[in-house]
């Protein structure tokens, strides 16, 4: 594994760790547990902003290319279905 992913794969953790810490307070806050929350509802500033920075950082312009690359963009799935 490059130290690369190695980095990746630690802000896709923590990105996930902001996103039950978001979940859980929707739920403590009486939400409906079959509904998704709005995270960014639920989050502190600072954690919103964490959030977005590791998201730029790990769905850069080249994983973005490289996954419309593997898997085709939603309109080339569309077209093939017709």
């Amino acid at each position: 594994m490059t130290r690369t992913n190695h980095l990746k794969q630690q802000q896709v953790r923590r990105m996930r760790e902001l996103a039950k810490i978001s979940r859980q307070r929707y739920l403590e806050a009486g939400g409906d547990p079959h509904r998704s929350t709005n995270g960014s509802e639920w989050m502190t500033p600072e954690e919103r902003q964490e959030y977005l920075t590791l998201a730029r950082q790990v769905y850069d312009s080249d994983a973005i290319a490289n996954y419309l690359n593997q898997h085709g963009s939603w309109r080339d799935r569309i077209n093939t279905t017709k």
